[in-house]
């Protein structure tokens, strides 16, 4: 089974970048750039949620609500994903008419605010598209969790592990991608684990 990193890349690759770039009126470049410093961002403050027993528990139980069957995917389907729960309303996160808020809340707990300014520092844009770009990246990355749990590789005991092992390949190639991320993603990731 692909790993959840593995899945959230595969949802983001196409015309999804650019579709988040209209969205927060970013240019391609600074896109890729946000994109990098959110995913481990986010993906870190899970795992720093979930080292919880009941943080663990939480996002285990919200993973189900982003379950729902995944009928197979065909290229013709590229643009208008078909797959597992946000996964497949991809195009309507990024329109803007995704369950930020909340969900992030329930992702990674009182840590919502240190990964808005995470990202916002690592990647040089403001705090409200910061904001933006969380809103639509979190239903995705809780959709690459559904989507592990259904295949059952996903438990409340081994789901911080599992979102580790996510933030570290996703750490290792935001900074591969964008070197000038390095160190500033480092620091971030640490005070987003520790707060």
């Amino acid at each position: 089974m692909s790993s959840i990193f593995d899945t959230i890349q595969q949802q983001l690759g196409g015309n999804a970048a650019a579709q988040i770039g209209q969205q927060l009126g970013l240019d391609p470049n600074m896109t890729q750039l946000a994109v990098n410093a959110a995913i481990p961002a986010i993906l870190g403050g899970m795992a720093a949620h979930a080292a919880h027993q009941k943080g663990a528990d939480e996002i285990h139980s919200e993973a189900d609500n982003h379950t729902t069957p995944a009928p197979a995917s065909t290229p013709a389907d590229d643009n208008h994903s078909t797959r597992t729960g946000a996964l497949g309303n991809v195009p309507n996160i990024f329109t803007g008419r995704g369950d930020a808020g909340g969900l992030l809340g329930k992702m990674v707990g009182h840590r919502t605010q240190a990964v808005q300014a995470g990202v916002a520092q690592a990647s040089g844009i403001d705090k409200e598209k910061a904001g933006g770009l969380i809103g639509m990246l979190a239903p995705v990355v809780m959709g690459a969790l559904a989507q592990q749990k259904q295949g059952g590789g996903l438990n409340a005991g081994n789901i911080g592990s599992i979102l580790a092992e996510a933030q570290s390949q996703a750490h290792t190639q935001a900074t591969q991608q964008s070197p000038g991320l390095g160190g500033v993603l480092g620091s971030v990731l640490s005070r987003i684990q520790t707060s």
